[in-house]
């Protein structure tokens, strides 16, 4: 890597279970509302798990947290690994998929919160803030 730059990232390797977890600003901006995590896969064993109670609060709170770290506005997805050692978040995506095998379709399916209902929130949370 040195061959092509100064800089080099190295990240530690974490084995885990994936999750992912959208958030949505509320009609205030100021809240916050968590989806519920969806997609728990074991890396290993490609199965899907459960997710304990206390696994999903870390996770929603996480994603709220980083959401509200980066300042974005409306809506987001962050993805996560669990493992024993704890909750570990990967990456926060500002603008996630939302076609309907999109984790962030699921959570606002999981939700009750339709596609329509979804797009309307945004829109309105948009021009309150021109």
């Amino acid at each position: 890597a040195f061959d092509h730059s100064d800089s080099v990232l190295v990240e530690e390797y974490i084995k885990g279970r994936e999750a992912s977890c959208g958030v949505i600003d509320g009609s205030t901006g100021n809240n916050i509302f968590a989806l519920h995590p969806l997609e728990v896969r074991d890396q290993t064993a490609d199965t899907v798990t459960a997710l304990s109670p206390v696994e999903i609060q870390k996770i929603q709170q996480a994603a709220i947290d980083s959401h509200k770290l980066l300042g974005l506005r409306h809506y987001s997805e962050s993805d996560f690994i669990l493992n024993r050692f704890g909750v570990y978040i990967l990456e926060t995506n500002t603008l996630p998929e939302l076609h309907t095998e999109a984790t962030f379709s699921k959570s606002l399916h999981a939700a009750d919160i339709s596609f329509t209902e979804f797009l309307d929130h945004v829109i309105d949370l948009a021009l309150e803030n021109r």
